[in-house]
């Protein structure tokens, strides 16, 4: 029983520690898509599109910058996090998961994927 009180902490540290980096991932992605050049190659290599008004770019820019505040959706993160917590030493692919999520705002703004 003892051990299983000692287990605790190491187990709620691993998803701790899962969701972190996981959070970090997201807010290292959305950073690059805060510069001129990166969204500008994002819109052009996801939705080709080659130009936005600056109205509608200052839109996107303060949505994302928005999203890289919020904590992490856990319900959409769930399958990701699991996989760290299951394999730490191995970082799963997060990207589809924080395109998905940042694909949202783009649609917002009538972007869509071809």
């Amino acid at each position: 029983m003892t051990e299983l009180t000692s287990n605790q902490p190491a187990a709620v540290g691993s998803m701790t520690q899962a969701i972190e980096n996981i959070r970090l991932a997201r807010h290292q992605y959305i950073v690059n898509l805060l510069t001129k050049e990166g969204l500008d190659s994002f819109l052009e290599n996801q939705f080709q599109t080659f130009a936005i008004t600056h109205t509608k770019r200052e839109f996107l820019l303060r949505d994302l910058r928005e999203l890289s505040k919020l904590p992490l959706d856990l319900v959409h993160y769930a399958t990701l996090i699991q996989a760290c917590k299951a394999n730490p030493q191995h970082i799963p692919e997060h990207e589809p998961f924080i395109f998905r999520e940042v694909e949202i705002i783009f649609k917002k703004y009538g972007l869509d994927r071809p």
